[in-house]
C-alpha cells in the first residue's frame, strides 16, 4: 500500500495490493472515487509536481503514468 498527497493539499490517494487507486477529501475522509489501474497490486505511487499525473509501480516490476 502507499499514499501520496497532491501538491495543493486537495487529493489523497492511496495505492493497494489488489491494484486499485483510491481517491480521498484529504480534510473529511470522504472517498470520492476508485479505479482499478494495475492487475498484480500497486507497490508504490507518486504524483507529479504540477499533479497532472500519476505514476505506479506494480508489485510485477511494471511502471505505469496516469493522467493528462
Amino acid at each position: 500500500m502507499a499514499l501520496a498527497l497532491s501538491p495543493d493539499g486537495n487529493l489523497l490517494i492511496s495505492a493497494s495490493v489488489d491494484g486499485s487507486l483510491r481517491f480521498w477529501n484529504p480534510r473529511t475522509g470522504e472517498l470520492l472515487g476508485e479505479q482499478n489501474v494495475q492487475p498484480g497490486g500497486i507497490a508504490s505511487l507518486s504524483i507529479s509536481g504540477d499533479g497532472s499525473k500519476i505514476v505506479t509501480g506494480g508489485w510485477d516490476g511494471t511502471v505505469r503514468m496516469w493522467g493528462k
